[in-house]
Formats: C-alpha cells, structure tokens, sequence
C-alpha cells in the first residue's frame, strides 16, 4: 500500500475523496490514505484589506514547510452564492454598491463575489470584508453585520431555509495541489478512486448529503435554527466531475484576472505555482 497524506478542506469541495476513502475505492487502488485538516483561525478580526490576510496560514504544506504546486483542477464544482438577510431591501447584485459583503479573503468566496459584483458594480464600489470561515460569514450575515454574504454548500441551504436569498451564484473549479515527490502512478490511481466516487454521488446525490450535514461545524450551527434534511438541497447546485488539466490556458486567463485585481504580484512565475500532472480527464474503471 502506497502511503498518502492529503489536507481536507470544506466536505462539499471534498466529498468524493471521503467517498472514496469510506466505501474503500482507495484501498482498492493500492493507496493508504490518510486526512489531515487545516488549522481553523477561529474567529476574525474583520477587515476590508486583503493584505492583512495570510492566504495560506494553517494549511499543512505551510506549517511543515514543505512546498506544493498545482497539478489539476478538482472535481468539485463548487458553487458560492451571495445571499441577503430575508428582511434585505437588496433583490439583486446592482444594489450592493459601498454595501458590506462578507467573504473569506484569497478563497473561493472571495474570487466568486469579485467576478459575480464586479459585473454589475465599478470597482470602487465593492466592499467585501474578509470574515473567515463561512459559520463567521453566515452569522455575519443573520446578525446585521453586513449587508451580504458569500457562502457553499451546506450553509446556501440552512440560509435559504431560514429565508435568505441569493441574489446571485456562480460555479468554479478549485485546485488539487500536491508536493514535488506524488509521483504520476500514485495521482493516476487517486483519480482513479476520486472518479468512481464522483460516478457514485451523481447517481443518487442524496445519499451523500449526510457528509455536508453532520459536519461538526456545520451540524451545530444548523441545530440552532431547527436542523436541515436532505430534503432540503437543491440537488443541481452539488456538482462533481472527474479532473481534469490545469491547462496553459486557464493559467494565462487566471493569472492576469488576479494581478488585475492586485491578488497577485505580477513578477510572479506560473512555473512556481503550475506543474500540471494530468493530461487527459480522469476516468472510473470499471468497479
């Protein structure tokens, strides 16, 4: 068995791997896999600069000291939406202006709601406020704090449950990041068991729901306010395919996006950051 040592981060972005992990799809590949977590900052200071945020304080590569690089793209498809408090004068995003909007600085909530606001508000009408984890954004967001916040999966649904509405959502594929030493057999045998989970959530999506629920974070949250069920989701917001290449071309578009948004400094290499390793999109075997 091939020892592996892998970060988890929110369930929703990384559901297939504890699918994969829990119903022994790994196992079957040859790979002992093991699951760390990030260290939670806990409660935040608010602040509107992203420069007062560490993007990568916690994650295991940094506190190690070991280095990694980008080498696919995962098959989570995440959605983010931008919702308001039910009681919100806001409908949609062109009201948001100098309003604001909770996120988590150098994360998907935060590259999500620039795309999405930015469509509709000049620049130097955003106001997002960095406020960690999505519980803070969530709680923000229920106790007046801001106007709007940024959130995934489960927290969309016990928000809209609550009665909060999106006013609008996108979808984007994160990174899988991995050190100089995976070698290509031992990545092509975790996408391997990665796309035989992805193939079993999307044939009965619900059956997985309960990862996102009982969460721990999550779970007693969402007790406060009555609990949510798997009834509850809107299905097609939970959207998983196999990986695929970080290619040439979405480095290009993603890193000027970034150093246009100043996220970036722009003498920085995409050799640094980039070591595709995938080639073709990752295919299920045959169970």
């Amino acid at each position: 068995m091939k020892k592996v040592v892998s970060e988890i981060s929110g369930v929703v972005f990384s559901l297939p791997w504890l699918v994969a992990r829990d119903e022994g799809l790994f196992e079957a590949e040859g790979i002992d896999m093991e699951f760390v977590t990030a260290v939670s900052s806990g409660r935040v200071t608010p602040t509107e600069s992203p420069e007062d945020v560490n993007p990568i304080l916690g994650h295991v590569a940094f506190r190690g000291r070991q280095g990694a690089r980008i080498i696919a793209l995962r098959s989570a498809v995440a959605t983010q939406a931008i919702l308001v408090h039910p009681d919100s004068p806001h409908y949609y995003p062109g009201t948001l202006g100098n309003k604001p909007v909770a996120v988590q600085f150098h994360a998907g909530s935060h590259y999500v709601a620039l795309r999405l606001l930015s469509g509709y508000l000049p620049k130097d009408k955003l106001k997002l406020v960095h406020y960690g984890s999505p519980q803070f954004r969530f709680e923000a967001l229920m106790n007046g704090e801001v106007a709007a916040a940024a959130l995934m999966e489960p927290w969309i649904t016990l928000a809209e449950k609550l009665g909060c509405r999106p006013v609008c959502e996108g979808h984007y594929l994160g990174a899988e990041n991995a050190s100089d030493n995976m070698d290509e057999e031992t990545f092509a045998a975790i996408n391997r068991a990665v796309a035989k989970a992805v193939d079993r959530i999307n044939a009965d999506k619900r059956r997985y729901l309960r990862y996102l629920i009982d969460e721990p974070r999550f779970a007693a949250v969402a007790a406060q306010h009555g609990g949510v069920t798997p009834e509850d989701f809107h299905l097609p917001r939970l959207r998983y395919s196999y990986n695929t290449p970080y290619t040439d071309e979405i480095v290009e578009d993603t890193y000027h996006w970034m150093v246009g948004w100043d996220l970036l400094d722009g003498a920085a290499c995409s050799a640094d950051l980039v070591d595709n390793r995938l080639a073709e999109p990752a295919a299920a075997a045959a169970d």
